[in-house]
């Protein structure tokens, strides 16, 4: 079989929608122009915010939540993903497994994994992954 050629940038591809825009920058848009409408409906009514103060904050939120379809993190991902994996970092219970056997023992090597690490670590990543 002959090998054939795929571009790299076919990984880079993304469907346009609607106006040019993808998926993700189409729902970035909404939510930030229906977050911005809210804050400054908020602003200016409950706060009493003078008005050029209520645009300027709507502004800069709106702006942010915009970019966040076009952001990339470490120009691969959608930055969106680095936010879930810090929330999940915080919130989701970590397991730390600590042996009190890791000290040095008549020359052996400590840094070589036993038959025992290798059986902890495979059970964690099942367990992990059945959450």
């Amino acid at each position: 079989m002959e090998p054939t050629y795929i571009p790299k940038d076919i990984a880079e591809y993304e469907e346009a929608i609607a106006f040019g825009l993808t998926v993700r920058q189409l729902k970035w848009g909404s939510v930030s122009i229906v977050t911005g409408v809210g804050l400054f409906l908020f602003n200016s009514m409950v706060i009493k915010l003078p008005q050029d103060l209520c645009m300027y904050i709507t502004v800069a939120v709106s702006f942010c939540l915009f970019w966040m379809g076009w952001r990339k993190w470490q120009n691969k991902r959608p930055y969106t993903e680095k936010i879930k994996a810090w929330i999940r970092m915080h919130t989701v219970s970590q397991k730390v497994i600590f042996k009190t056997n890791c000290f040095i023992k008549e020359g052996t090597n400590v840094q070589k994994k036993t038959r025992q690490d290798r059986k902890i670590n495979k059970t964690y990543c099942r367990e992990y992954r059945g959450k």
